[in-house]
């Protein structure tokens, strides 16, 4: 969790009411959810998406993994999505290099660690506050995956549950589709092929 919320989580919160107690510049806010959700998780990601949803002037910044033959993705088990690894600034957070790095650490479990500075030397595109970067490293997709899955048996309540290795000849596709994220996609529906 983010240092600004705190959780006050009764013992059976599948049913219960959740109060969140989220701490901004404006001052103390609270907020009462209803989570009548067997999966936690599921319930974690939608209140992070509606409440966020509403935060704007908010950086958004992620990192997709290429190489010469393949784009690495991450597969968002909860929007049943490709995506990149990347997320939003938490509290504090200004520079979108440092917010890529951080995401794309957090959500490959430790498998791409990028520097900030690694990703101000990659090209980068940028819509608005939505920043995405194309880290390039030599690596070999079976090892990467068979690591990860590794790594994922581990976790609780993980962020990405995959890692899709695309061909660029493939792209077309998943964007027409849909099957990427909105907020990732509109960088390949407009700049195709470029990468």
């Amino acid at each position: 969790l983010n240092n600004d919320a705190r959780f006050i989580v009764p013992s059976n919160f599948a049913t219960d009411v959740i109060v969140v107690i989220f701490s901004s510049e404006k001052g103390l806010k609270t907020l009462s959810v209803i989570f009548k959700l067997d999966n936690w998780a599921l319930g974690w990601f939608l209140f992070r998406f509606i409440f966020c949803a509403n935060s704007k002037n908010m950086i958004r910044s992620g990192v997709v993994i290429v190489s010469e033959k393949y784009i690495g993705f991450s597969w968002n088990p909860y929007i049943k999505k490709l995506s990149d690894f990347g997320g939003r600034a938490e509290t504090g957070e200004t520079d979108p290099a440092e917010i890529a790095a951080r995401e794309c650490f957090e959500e490959s479990l430790g498998i791409f660690h990028p520097t900030p500075e690694e990703l101000r030397k990659s090209p980068y595109l940028n819509i608005d506050l939505n920043y995405l970067y194309f880290y390039n490293i030599d690596f070999t997709p079976d090892q990467i995956s068979e690591e990860f899955d590794k790594r994922l048996e581990t976790e609780i309540c993980p962020e990405t549950d995959g890692i899709i290795w695309l061909k660029s000849n493939q792209i077309d596709f998943y964007v027409n589709e849909k099957m990427i994220f909105g907020k990732t996609r509109i960088f390949f529906e407009r700049q195709l092929r470029t990468i």
